[in-house]
């Protein structure tokens, strides 16, 4: 119901971190253009309070502006603040500093975890107040945690968040939403809150069970699966637009609400992405978030969209599609060491023992351990705690590397690695990167990045330095480069300029690394991989600029030729049919 009479939601889902702010309005209007009514999206708390006790919302994360353009292109609004959103996003958008707090347990009734995340809800939840629906704001609905169904039975740790909205003054119906199946919508649901379901086949059973939970309706898909999310080096996966059309329509004839999701998927830029194990195999996930959905990760329209189009009924407007532009090779022509970076731009301390990145309040980035060992020929490292990937630097000299899949490490077992120095003295570097935390179950609690214990030919090891990269914007300001040459293999910063004559248009950029980050501007484009699926990273038009662009790289096993290339094809790999991403690990 809304104004008293009954009202059918036609949502799309995007969410405004995963768009540049250059183009929310351009989103909102195809949304809009497809028939579309209200527009979802969820707000990842992490985004906000990267660092501890620091509330921010800059220009790419102001999901107030975002919320007001969707009013202004005609939408209502539904809101998800989490505290837990999952959405693919590291450690389902909890900020990782969290994990380092003795003592925390997340997503129950944990008095260190509730310290945070009620100081985060009386936050967001002060912003989103004022744009309530009966306030004149186009926010008609607003969720609690999410899918926690899947995740455990604790009913005072939903009644408790359900509580912390109402007192801070939200007066718009609250809901819930889960995997539509028995058990999952029992120990999700809360009392006073609308019960909603999450599927990609919404089929009869899953709604009878939702009825069985609130027998007057209404029946409200919160999440239509439209694709798959991506993980490096796996196939990426495609959904039959037919099969959607199919679900779609009946949904409709029955006056179900739905939020398509995604309607479109974004990227996932920066370090957001996150990971999950799958096959017992630790799986961090691409830089796009495309999704198989109705707007591609450019915004331009898919299949589907024109697909929802005429199941609607609404609309039959032409969206528009942006140019692209192949802006051809870039010679990267400065360079400086990842060892020569870490004295400028890196955060140092000095340890008795490893510390974590959580441990010193870090949620993203990379973290450096060095150690040094005088009189020896050669030694055994092994490495407690390695969550991710290490490179091994030997003075200067990489050594190897050592990553989480490992079947060691499946055994909960330190990776060991021997090393050889020429000489008498080793200065051995442990690089160690945060390639994303897993984003579902309660495996949640133990994502803790970087080293715990580093054993030395077997021996404990005391005594060294740490170099902390969180790589925050503005960061890579800190770096002196050179037109020297960097030894082949070692992690680098490379770095080129490169003239737009003309209005920028989007673009993708190819980089024939390994695997690394790219930056355009200041702005962090995301990480790529050799191992693709992925093998190019969306450029929006509004990160460049005419006249003189400087492109960074940061390159962890360096770049054979110094040079990268922008096309107009968006590389992410072939699809399969049929194949797809439900949901959790």
């Amino acid at each position: 119901m809304l104004d008293g009479k009954e009202f059918q939601i036609l949502s799309g889902a995007m969410h405004y971190f995963r768009i540049h702010p250059g183009y929310w309005h351009d989103r909102l209007t195809k949304l809009k253009q497809c028939g579309m009514n209200t527009v979802e999206t969820y707000i990842a708390w992490v985004c906000h309070e990267e660092d501890e006790g620091t509330f921010a919302m800059d220009e790419n994360h102001d999901f107030v502006k975002f919320i007001r353009i969707a009013q202004e292109s005609g939408l209502h609004v539904i809101v998800r603040p989490g505290p837990y959103i999952c959405s693919e996003v590291d450690l389902g958008g909890i900020p990782g500093w969290l994990l380092g707090k003795q003592g925390v347990r997340l997503r129950c009734l944990n008095e260190v975890y509730l310290k945070y995340a009620d100081r985060y809800l009386d936050w967001v939840l002060g912003k989103l107040k004022k744009l309530q629906y009966p306030d004149g704001g186009p926010v008609i609905m607003m969720q609690i945690e999410n899918e926690y169904g899947y995740y455990g039975n604790d009913r005072e740790y939903m009644e408790h968040l359900c509580d912390r909205f109402l007192k801070n003054g939200i007066s718009v119906p609250l809901f819930t939403s889960d995997g539509p199946g028995e058990i999952e919508l029992k120990r999700g649901s809360v009392p006073g809150a609308v019960v909603t379901g999450n599927s990609k086949d919404c089929s009869e059973e899953q709604i009878r069970n939702m009825l069985a939970h609130q027998p007057e309706g209404p029946v409200v898909f919160m999440e239509i699966h439209q694709g798959a999310i991506q993980c490096w080096g796996s196939e990426r996966q495609h959904n039959n637009p037919e099969k959607v059309r199919k679900v779609i329509g009946r949904l409709l004839k029955m006056k179900a609400s739905i939020n398509p999701y995604t309607f479109h998927g974004g990227t996932s830029f920066g370090f957001l992405a996150g990971g999950c194990f799958r096959e017992n195999h630790y799986r961090p996930f691409c830089t796009s978030y495309d999704l198989d959905s109705a707007l591609d990760e450019t915004g331009a329209p898919t299949p589907k969209y024109f697909m929802f189009q005429e199941e609607i009924g609404r609309s039959s407007e032409k969206p528009a599609v942006h140019p692209r532009k192949a802006y051809g090779r870039i010679h990267l022509t400065r360079t400086v060491s990842l060892l020569e970076a870490l004295p400028k731009m890196g955060i140092r301390h000095e340890e008795h023992l490893p510390r974590t990145m959580e441990e010193y309040g870090q949620t993203f980035g990379f973290i450096d351990y060095r150690i040094r060992l005088d009189g020896w020929k050669c030694a055994s490292l092994e490495l407690e705690g390695l969550q991710d990937r290490a490179i091994v630097l030997v003075n200067g000299v990489c050594a190897g590397s050592l990553w989480r899949n490992d079947v060691k490490f499946n055994a909960h077992l330190p990776g060991i690695l021997w090393l050889q120095s020429p000489g008498d003295e080793f200065q051995v570097d442990i690089f160690v990167e945060n390639m994303g935390r897993r984003i579902f179950g309660t495996a949640m609690n133990n994502e803790l990045k970087g080293l715990k214990n580093i054993r030395v030919s077997g021996g404990e090891y005391c005594n060294l330095e740490v170099f902390r990269l969180p790589l925050k914007n503005g960061d890579i300001r800190k770096l002196e480069f050179s037109t020297g040459g960097i030894p082949t293999g070692q992690p680098a910063f490379y770095q080129g300029d490169f003239d737009i004559g003309e209005e920028p248009c989007d673009t993708f950029l190819h980089v024939p690394g390994g695997r690394g980050v790219c930056w355009i501007n200041d702005f962090n484009l995301g990480r790529y991989w050799n191992i693709g699926p992925q093998q190019t990273l969306y450029v929006p038009a509004p990160v460049l600029r005419k006249g003189r662009n400087t492109l960074t790289v940061f390159e962890l096993h360096g770049i054979p030729s110094r040079s990268v290339f922008f096309d107009d094809i968006h590389e992410l790999g072939p699809a399969v049919s049929e194949q797809f991403y439900s949901g959790g690990e």
